[in-house]
């Protein structure tokens, strides 16, 4: 969706939620962002957050506490056979590179597992563990993007800023060189460490390096923010299939 879209969408918002029956009060953040949208206001200023869709009063920060989200528990617990599921994917070269090239420099690879609400079914059967962790997390399916994430050595990934607040991202590290392989986020840059996560909130700017000589692979992986109800979370998925 494009700015310029911002109206159009509005309007096409409205239609829907009178063919479903949903209360229009029900929808008013998701409203208002296409408001602040159209009229591209936050942009004069953008500061450290500027996604196309920018839902207000919702809790916001770069950086979420892991702990705050009990359904990520199963990550922890499987993490093993998840690395091993990993490590046969990597073997059988079937991560492909990212193809937004112009956001990166160096090595930046990718196994798919959704893409917005876009299944990739021979490579989740490839993983039943992973498929099975995936599949406790809210709006893994459908909110956006899921895949191992493999940044090469040398490599930089652009500062940028993801599509709307109205998800989280989770990155668990499988590999990680440590010092010399950050993740920036809102303007605070932090190492990846083996066994770890981060939650973080994709709509800020953000950013990563690996300055070092090896890889860093970690799961990539989008969820609901937990302020969204379900009619704004499915407003959210109306949009994205229209535009």
């Amino acid at each position: 969706m494009r700015f310029e879209d911002a109206s159009f969408a509005a309007k096409e918002l409205e239609e829907w939620i009178q063919a479903e029956g949903i209360t229009p009060h029900s929808v008013d953040r998701i409203m208002a962002a296409l408001a602040i949208s159209s009229s591209q206001q936050y942009l004069q200023d953008p500061g450290l957050q500027h996604p196309f869709l920018m839902i207000p009063r919702l809790t916001s920060s770069p950086w979420h506490d892991v702990n705050h989200f009990s359904f990520l528990k199963p990550v922890f617990d499987n993490a093993e056979g998840m690395g091993t599921e990993l490590a046969q994917c990597l073997s059988v070269a079937a991560a492909q590179l990212h193809p937004e090239a112009a956001i990166f420099q160096g090595a930046w690879h990718r196994f798919m597992f959704f893409n917005r609400g876009t299944a990739f079914t021979r490579n989740l059967a490839r993983c039943p563990i992973t498929r099975s962790v995936l599949d406790a997390i809210p709006g893994a399916s459908v909110c956006g993007w899921v895949y191992f994430s493999i940044l090469g050595p040398a490599t930089t990934i652009k500062p940028h800023c993801g599509a709307h607040n109205g998800k989280l991202r989770l990155h668990f590290t499988f590999t990680a060189p440590g010092e010399g392989c950050t993740l920036t986020v809102g303007g605070e840059t932090r190492c990846w460490h083996k066994g770890e996560a981060f939650v973080f909130d994709d709509s800020f700017l953000h950013s990563a390096a690996n300055a070092t000589q090896a890889h860093r692979a970690v799961l990539l992986c989008d969820f609901w923010h937990p302020d969204l109800t379900e009619i704004e979370r499915a407003s959210l998925i109306f949009l994205r299939n229209k535009f």
